[in-house]
């Protein structure tokens, strides 16, 4: 974790829009989003957003993780993760700080970002599914349905806010 991450920043060509007609020869259809470009309101996920993709497969302190927090804060990203760690929050007995990350591995998952719950209880996490279980622990596999709210770039954690969390 301490080492430094280097940037690598690749421009995309500019091009220039062809302005020697000022009629166009036929209506202009509306741009529709890109695959990885979804709709403001469309919950992010690995198939409909390339960067949240590369960001569960990347390393924990890549740039790419301080740039997508950046760009997407206040959005809602999905994935399939498990716990990674739990902890009492502070001295309370029923709020909780979290670590998620991105597959089945629980404590032993080998890549990408590293999310993190902080100061929550068991009701804000609104447990779904077949099987949501009553309690959860380090290791439990869900799927995660999240608020992006920041990046800590000396602990190289994304937090996030619980919206649901379902069983699986």
């Amino acid at each position: 974790l301490g080492d430094d991450v280097e940037t690598a920043a690749a421009e995309a060509p500019s091009q220039a829009a062809d302005t020697a007609s000022t009629e166009p020869s036929e209506p202009v259809a509306p741009v529709e989003p890109q695959a990885d470009e979804p709709d403001a309101d469309q919950v992010l996920t690995v198939e409909n957003n390339q960067e949240l993709a590369a960001l569960l497969r990347g390393g924990q302190c890549d740039a790419n993780v301080e740039q997508f927090a950046t760009k997407y804060a206040g959005r809602t990203i999905q994935f399939d993760g498990s716990i990674q760690a739990m902890a009492n929050h502070d001295d309370y007995d029923t709020r909780y700080d979290m670590l998620l990350g991105y597959g089945d591995n629980g404590p032993n998952t080998p890549d990408g970002a590293v999310f993190k719950y902080e100061d929550f209880n068991m009701y804000e996490l609104n447990l779904t599914g077949p099987g949501a279980p009553d309690y959860i622990s380090v290791g439990d596999r869900f799927r995660f349905t999240a608020e992006v709210v920041e990046y800590n770039p000396n602990t190289c954690l994304l937090f996030l806010d619980p919206v649901a969390t379902e069983a699986r």
